[in-house]
């Protein structure tokens, strides 16, 4: 979702309702955290406070 967003700000609702095993916010954001530590590089999926995330590709 986040690379089909094309650099958008994705919010953590969209991302929880579009995964069905997404429960609520908090495992968005551990799933987000496994997604840095599996990229090369960290940065590329940056935290937009008070907003969601955002893939730089």
């Amino acid at each position: 979702m986040l690379l089909a967003a094309g650099g958008t700000v994705t919010s953590r609702a969209s991302l929880t309702a579009t995964l069905p095993e997404m429960q609520d916010d908090h495992a968005v954001d551990v799933a987000i955290s496994r997604l840095r530590q599996a990229l090369p590089e960290p940065g590329l999926v940056a935290t937009v406070i008070k907003r969601g995330y955002r893939i730089d590709v």
